[in-house]
């Protein structure tokens, strides 16, 4: 299934984006505020969660009938607090053209898209 590798690479994607600081993190301070994790009977789902230090996440996804095909798309955001207070936020989406973010708010004001095939090989 093709479908698959796509969309454990927009996992890994949002797992390994997750910005890196100079202060020392502590568990013991940080809750989780909103959980949302729904399943739907048309093969999408709707995922999200919000962190007491501002860091959250949203995405959504499921298949997509394009006529003479069916795709499977992800859509998304995730965003956290920086040292200085400022909230940076990054908007993705990930279908058969690959995976695209547009950021303006993080110098990326363009959508960049890796081919499949790329995607495919870089996961094995």
């Amino acid at each position: 299934m093709r479908l698959v590798p796509l969309l454990l690479w927009c996992i890994a994607s949002v797992v390994f984006a997750a910005p890196v600081t100079n202060k020392p993190y502590n568990a013991d301070n940080v809750q989780l505020v909103k959980y949302e994790n729904k399943i739907f009977e048309n093969v999408k789902y709707k995922y999200g969660f919000e962190l007491s230090d501002g860091t959250k996440q949203h995405q959504r996804g499921g298949l997509q009938n394009l006529g003479n095909k069916v795709i499977y798309r992800v859509s998304g955001t995730f965003s956290w607090v920086a040292p200085d207070g400022v909230e940076y936020e990054v908007a993705y989406y990930a279908d058969d053209t690959g995976y695209h973010i547009i950021s303006p708010n993080v110098g990326l004001d363009r959508a960049i898209g890796a081919p499949y095939d790329i995607v495919a090989s870089s996961l094995g």
